[in-house]
């Protein structure tokens, strides 16, 4: 249905086409986080559909009727009112998290990479009567990411759990830049397949380029503290001197002393390999809003032609949200800062 000259986005639920207007936010907060859709359908005919855990697919439909959503997922909130009916879908990671998935025995995949787990655990636990998250695109990372059973994993017992973990362990350090692995979703207009995507180049080619004059709406930033120091039990580690004041490194992917009773010495190296990392990533956090750049991907590298020299250059997008009414489109970018997670799995 026509809602715009320049956009005709559709929306299908359960391979139906939906004829009636609707307005949507999709969020990909990047950063392993599962995309989320919230849509409103402008009617109150479909009120008692029974929409909970089906899938939705949004096309874009921008300037061109798209082969590939920009979003597929599964419903999982459902409010009807007098007015609309609006509905919350999660990409089909959803089925790797929350209280509705099963625990993971981690014994059982002893010797087992990352990826290998992935796959056993996507084709018996999600895949058994429909293929929810498709594995064409499933990779093992480089170096090869061990799936642990001793701290910090086997303390997990979610499956997207243990991956995010898993995948926040790898990093390769490339010449000057520091790369690690991102779990996506990339549809090939089928299925959504789960991905670990390596971080780009930054000094590789762009994807767009935005101007003042060109695609930028509004463009805002500001620099936040980096951490100087992390805290492992009660042992410090600091990195470089601290001019702001002291600032912790607060994550959930460090482990404790006790997995490195036998290496005591790997501990240290560690923690400053995730501290310069940290600093390198989180220089600058920009937000971007813009008039094109809806079909960017978490991980592409646009430029900023800018007069400020603080920004002008390359960035990678680490977060992108779209939202669509009957009178506006707008996609809100985050370059170069990889935001925190917020689990919203079930």
């Amino acid at each position: 249905m026509s809602q715009s000259i320049y956009c005709n986005p559709s929306l299908i639920i359960d391979n139906v086409e939906i004829p009636y207007s609707f307005d949507f936010t999709i969020d990909n907060r990047g950063n392993n986080s599962i995309n989320k859709a919230s849509i409103a359908i402008k009617s109150n005919v479909l009120n008692n559909s029974k929409f909970h855990n089906k899938e939705v697919c949004i096309y874009m439909n921008n300037g061109s009727i798209d082969s590939v959503p920009q979003f597929r997922g599964y419903i999982r909130t459902v409010t009807p009112s007098d007015k609309d009916l609006k509905l919350v879908a999660l990409d089909p990671r959803c089925f790797l998290a929350g209280d509705n998935t099963p625990d993971v025995n981690t014994t059982l995949f002893e010797g087992h990479t990352l990826a290998q787990f992935t796959n056993d655990w996507i084709k018996r636990k999600v895949n058994k009567d429909k293929v929810f998250i498709g594995l064409d695109m499933l990779n093992e990372t480089t170096p090869v990411q061990p799936f642990f059973t001793e701290v910090p994993l086997s303390i997990v017992s979610k499956a997207y759990d243990i991956i995010k973990m898993g995948i926040n362990l790898n990093t390769d350090k490339e010449a000057a830049q520091f790369k690690r692995y991102e779990v996506v979703m990339i549809d090939d207009g089928i299925k959504s397949n789960i991905h670990f995507l390596r971080d780009k180049n930054i000094d590789g080619p762009s994807a767009i380029r935005f101007t003042d004059t060109d695609g930028i709406i509004s463009i805002s930033y500001k620099k936040t503290p980096t951490p100087t120091f992390a805290m492992i039990g009660d042992v410090r580690y600091q990195i470089g001197s601290e001019p702001l004041g002291p600032h912790q490194l607060r994550t959930d992917y460090l482990p404790p002393l006790e997995a490195f009773e036998e290496t005591p010495a790997e501990i240290q190296d560690m923690v400053i390999e995730h501290l310069e990392m940290h600093r390198i990533w989180n220089e600058k956090r920009i937000t971007l809003n813009a008039t094109k750049g809806h079909y960017l991907n978490i991980g592409d590298i646009v430029s900023l032609d800018v007069e400020d020299d603080e920004i002008r250059g390359k960035h990678k997008v680490t977060s992108k949200r779209l939202s669509f009414t009957k009178t506006r489109m707008s996609v809100t970018l985050t370059l170069n800062k990889r935001q925190q997670a917020i689990d919203e799995s079930d």
